[in-house]
């Protein structure tokens, strides 16, 4: 019999609540049973004389059969009814319970779903793993903890030099190159499952100043090589106005898609971290980047959304292309002061033997300006052209120059 016509003769059954239903439904094939057309008049009837349990049974069935969300099974009316019968029996909560969850689910159907997960692009992956949360939200918090993993091991950032008696001296950060590429290789690693990563070193687009290339630290792209944001980072030794002012202006000259979110990263090194934050944010809120504009014509406070030990982070919301982008400023101090061992003695008071600092040779340096490509060696630190350039640029921004 086809299964209209079953489901029409169980319907009449149901309506005219004749006996025979239990019959008629015996003598159905399992197939038969398990399809919805054909169950729901036959349920309607049995929550009739309110015989949940049986119905119960049925539903169940059927979830597994068919391994579906509950808004594909279409079976909402049922379960309404049902939890109406017994909302105050807890086996009713454990039943709806049951209907949700999946992990009556075998292992190649979990392993199915999760590569149709993975398969997702960026956007369709955040709203499954994290559907609370924005796709700029979710890359926010993968860069936050990054920055967490590299205050942990930023004594592995700092250049070091052991005299011939052993004793050891740090030179701070020197390299940035080194920070990015465990940036860049910790980000890729959190980001494998959404298959998005960073990018790092693109040569393009325009320097602050408009008079030739420079580079973008990084894009945060996805599979298809399609950018989803910008990655920018520098080094802060103070509260470096003109470092930071050129790195923020300089976005929009490598922005040709009005890509959202914009995440600038500082490695700074200061004794004083909290001093720096307050300056950053101070000048960075009264700010008008380059290529950017602001909804209200003035520039706002930044929203604080981390400032704990050696990390700070906040965010704010320009224009720029018709569309609102998202910036994020992360602040990592990776400043190491590394403490002094007091030897033990078993004598109270003895006194401590002061820390020899050895004197070590001086080794040649090279800075090299990114304005003109022009470098500069010197072992004093005293070339006419370098003073030259602490004249025109500071002093710090200079010392960000330094190459080897």
């Amino acid at each position: 019999m086809a299964e209209f016509w079953v489901a029409t003769v169980l319907e009449a059954y149901q309506l005219s609540a004749a006996p025979g239903i239990e019959h008629f439904w015996a003598q159905l094939s399992p197939d038969q049973q398990g399809r919805r057309l054909i169950f729901t008049p036959y349920c309607k009837a049995l929550l009739a004389r309110r015989d949940s349990f049986t119905v119960k049974k049925i539903l169940a069935r059927y979830k597994e059969i068919n391994h579906a969300t509950m808004a594909e099974l279409g079976i909402d009316d049922l379960i309404s009814a049902l939890a109406e019968i017994e909302k105050d029996a807890p086996s009713t909560k454990d039943f709806m319970l049951l209907m949700i969850e999946s992990g009556q689910r075998s292992v190649a159907q979990l392993r199915q779903h999760y590569n149709q997960i993975i398969a997702k692009d960026f956007e369709g992956y955040v709203e499954v793993v994290k559907p609370d949360l924005a796709p700029h939200e979710y890359l926010r918090d993968t860069m936050l903890a990054v920055a967490g993993e590299l205050v942990l091991r930023k004594r592995n950032l700092q250049v070091g030099f052991k005299d011939t008696e052993g004793n050891v001296s740090f030179d701070g950060m020197t390299l940035e190159d080194w920070i990015n590429d465990w940036f860049v290789s910790l980000f890729d690693q959190r980001m494998s499952h959404a298959k998005l990563s960073l990018r790092d070193q693109k040569r393009g687009g325009h320097s602050a100043s408009g008079k030739g290339p420079g580079e973008i630290d990084g894009f945060i792209t996805s599979s298809d090589s399609r950018r989803v944001g910008i990655f920018e980072a520098f080094r802060l030794f103070s509260v470096d106005t003109t470092t930071i002012g050129d790195h923020l202006n300089k976005i929009a000259g490598y922005d040709g898609e009005s890509l959202s979110p914009v995440v600038m990263v500082g490695y700074c090194d200061v004794k004083n971290f909290a001093n720096l934050v307050k300056g950053y944010n101070s000048y960075v809120s009264n700010q008008a980047y380059t290529g950017y504009t602001i909804s209200d014509g003035a520039p706002s406070a930044l929203r604080v959304l981390h400032d704990v030990d050696h990390i700070w982070l906040a965010s704010e919301t320009r224009r720029r292309g018709g569309k609102d982008i998202v910036f994020y400023h992360l602040l990592i101090n990776l400043h190491f002061s590394p403490t002094v061992e007091i030897p033990e003695s078993g004598k109270q008071g003895a006194s401590v033997p002061p820390v020899k600092r050895a004197r070590r040779a001086r080794t040649t340096q090279i800075y090299k300006n990114p304005h003109n490509g022009e470098m500069v060696e010197t072992k004093s630190g005293n070339h006419k052209i370098l003073k030259a350039w602490k004249g025109e640029y500071g002093g710090d921004v200079v010392k960000s120059w330094l190459v080897q």
